[in-house]
């Protein structure tokens, strides 16, 4: 085989090489683009459920807090009709037992 031939083929081999290299970067970066894509709407959602939760949370925990204050609010009324009550019940004369004082009226 003549030299000439052999060079033109290994030059001919390293072009479609090259080629198919430049072909498959081609289709792998679009893979990737399409990829990173999906990842960035997925890392988009995932930030927005993050934020609804929390969100959920701080409302959930104020909503705890304020049932809290108003079961305690009702213990005390209780306590201070059972007071009356007993006020009433032992026949005692006016005045009433005093209001409690950590009690809103």
């Amino acid at each position: 085989m003549p030299e000439w031939l052999i060079t033109s083929l290994i030059g001919l081999a390293i072009a479609v090489v090259g080629s198919g290299g430049v072909w498959l970067g081609a289709i792998s970066s679009g893979r990737a683009v399409k990829k990173s894509g999906e990842n960035s709407l997925i890392d988009q959602l995932q930030e927005e459920l993050s934020t609804y939760r929390n969100d959920a949370g701080r409302r959930a925990t104020a909503q705890d807090e304020r049932l809290n204050r108003l079961e305690k609010h009702n213990d005390g009324y209780r306590a201070h009709i059972h007071d009356l009550r007993s006020h009433i019940w032992d026949g005692k004369q006016p005045p009433p037992p005093e209001w409690p004082a950590d009690l809103p009226r």
